[in-house]
């Protein structure tokens, strides 16, 4: 890209790779690897350290359990997975890359993320048994409400509509060898996204609404509204910004 403009925006690109030379591929494969490995840790490390904010607070139901991080951890790869798999059909169907974006990797990225909503289904599940059959009383009257209480329409339709109907989706493209249906993967991949995040609302809301230690009825604001929008426009926002500046595919270089 410093090649190809002059001025500063040459100058901008060439900030951006400090001390680069040609015929540096073997360096620049060996830095990614490196780089996609330090993930998984810093990953493992975040999602903890947020299960744990809740999970060491012993006064709320539903919140103090030893499989916090796991459960939390869980999540964040199915809902990670799904996002990259709507992102990446979005900007495939945009820049027209059906051939640098091959159907197979959103089959792989499928797999991974039906593979990860199976364990998290099995988890809430297991979860819920033990909170309504042995928990003590204020975890027995948040999955009470739960499962068949004022909560329970969010509940059901989260869990059928968004985690069981997609995971049952991508079970059957998984098992079509050399299938893969692009369009049905993100459409239930954005419904996994929307799932995961009205369970998030699931974890809060009932456990300070709900049992001995009632906090009140929860009603957002509008500038709790307005908040949770930004949340999601900002990221967007910057997204879209960084594709107009940054390529997302590999460049060759020209000599």
């Amino acid at each position: 890209m410093s090649e190809r403009f002059t001025g500063w925006r040459s100058t901008f690109y060439e900030m951006l790779i400090p001390l680069y030379e040609e015929d540096e591929r073997a360096t620049i494969d060996r830095i990614s690897f490196w780089l996609s490995v330090t993930i998984l840790p810093i990953m493992v490390m975040v999602h903890t350290t947020v299960a744990w904010i809740f999970a060491l607070l012993g006064s709320r139901p539903l919140w103090f359990t030893a499989f916090a991080g796991p459960y939390y951890i869980v999540a964040a790869i199915a809902s990670g997975l799904a996002s990259v798999v709507v992102i990446a059909a979005v900007m495939r169907r945009i820049y027209h890359w059906e051939d640098i974006i091959e159907p197979m990797v959103f089959k792989g990225l499928a797999n991974i993320s039906m593979l990860t909503t199976l364990i998290y289904i099995y988890m809430m599940m297991a979860e819920q048994i033990g909170a309504l059959y042995a928990g003590p009383e204020a975890e027995f009257l948040v999955s009470y409400e739960w499962i068949f209480g004022s909560f329970s329409g969010l509940f059901w339709g989260m869990t059928t509509l968004g985690l069981i109907f997609p995971f049952l989706f991508m079970l059957w493209q998984a098992f079509k060898p050399g299938y893969v249906h692009i369009d049905g993967s993100a459409v239930a991949c954005t419904i996994l996204v929307i799932a995961f995040w009205f369970k998030r609302y699931m974890i809060i809301v009932p456990t300070l609404s709900i049992g001995v230690q009632q906090v009140g009825i929860y009603s957002p604001t509008w500038v709790e509204i307005a908040i949770m929008l930004g949340a999601f426009a900002i990221p967007i926002l910057m997204y879209a910004i960084i594709t107009k500046i940054v390529p997302l595919i590999d460049m060759e270089e020209t000599h």
